[in-house]
This record gives structure tokens, C-alpha cells and sequence, in this order.
């Protein structure tokens, strides 16, 4: 089954706006149910004005646009962390 990234589901949905509210530039959700990356941008009010779907290629970051990464590092990354147990 797959699942929409938790911030379209109804908890993200606060953090998002919190964060847009408080003028986070850039807010990513890495989705590694289905391998995407959702890129909320450009703050206003409780929203974001843009909102990017990505699963493949490459993203600048908006606080250093000398830098791009890898969509695919991202998914890499993700699932490595998800099987390190924390605790």
C-alpha cells in the first residue's frame, strides 16, 4: 500500500505550517515508501507557495545554490538511517 509523505497526511500538515509560519525557507519530506522527495519552498503565511515532486535528478539547496544533490543520495541516506536503531 502506499502512503502519502507525512506532510500531506494530517500531522505534517502542522509541522508544515508551523514552519512556514515561522519562515522556514525549505522544508523536505523524503517519502521512502515510494522513493520521492517532496520539496515545500517560498513560505507564506501557513503556507508554502511552491511544492515540488521529485524522484530522480538533482536539487540546489535555496541556502547555498552552489550546491546540488542527488535525489538518489537523498533515498541512499534515508534508508540507511532506517535501519539504524537508535535506541
Amino acid at each position: 500500500m502506499n502512503t502519502p509523505p507525512p506532510a500531506t497526511r494530517g500531522g505534517g500538515v502542522l509541522i508544515r505550517r508551523i514552519y512556514a509560519e515561522v519562515g522556514i525557507p525549505e522544508y523536505w519530506v523524503v517519502n521512502l515508501q515510494i522513493s520521492e522527495l517532496v520539496v515545500f519552498r517560498h513560505p507564506q503565511g501557513r503556507h508554502y507557495s511552491e511544492r515540488h515532486t521529485l524522484t530522480e535528478g538533482t536539487l540546489q539547496l535555496l541556502a547555498f545554490p552552489e550546491i546540488a544533490v542527488a535525489v538518489s543520495v537523498l533515498r541512499t541516506i534515508g534508508l540507511m538511517l532506517s535501519i539504524i536503531n537508535f535506541d
